[in-house]
């Protein structure tokens, strides 16, 4: 399965926006191929909500607000950070969209953290600790990263 949250966060703190927690959409031959297609599903959801709320807020078509992706799939992140190919070729155009993406200034950045840190497993994962994301959304701050 796939998960993800969106956050609105500022220094007033944060606020989860949207979360989603399915199946992928097609069949994976691998872990790279399933966090990708996550990570290309929670983009494409962050890049609709900021156009809403640039709307909402700046009353433009322009995006406003900074789009930061936290992943903890290092093979992912290094993908996408670099030119080399990766061998499954369908996997290949949804990397070169993240690129594309980020190329664009669509996406600020794209984040490497700690498995610990990743609070979207809990919508995927058994056993996966619930409690600070309970704290982050009871306290409106990113407390536990």
């Amino acid at each position: 399965g796939q998960g993800h949250i969106i956050f609105l966060s500022g220094n007033k703190g944060c606020c989860p926006l949207s979360w989603t927690s399915n199946k992928i959409k097609r069949k994976v031959a691998s872990t790279l191929s399933a966090e990708t297609l996550a990570l290309s599903d929670a983009l494409d959801e962050a890049i609709y909500i900021n156009a809403v709320l640039s709307e909402t807020i700046y009353d433009t078509g322009e995006n406003k607000l900074n789009i930061s992706a936290f992943i903890d799939n290092k093979s992912l992140y290094d993908n996408v950070l670099s030119t080399k190919q990766v061998q499954e070729k369908r996997l290949r155009i949804n990397i070169a969209e993240i690129r594309r993406m980020k190329e664009q200034k669509e996406v600020k950045e794209i984040v490497w953290i700690d498995t610990k840190q990743q609070q979207a497993d809990v919508m995927t994962k058994r056993g996966v600790d619930s409690q600070p994301l309970i704290d982050i959304v009871n306290t409106g701050n990113f407390i536990t990263m």
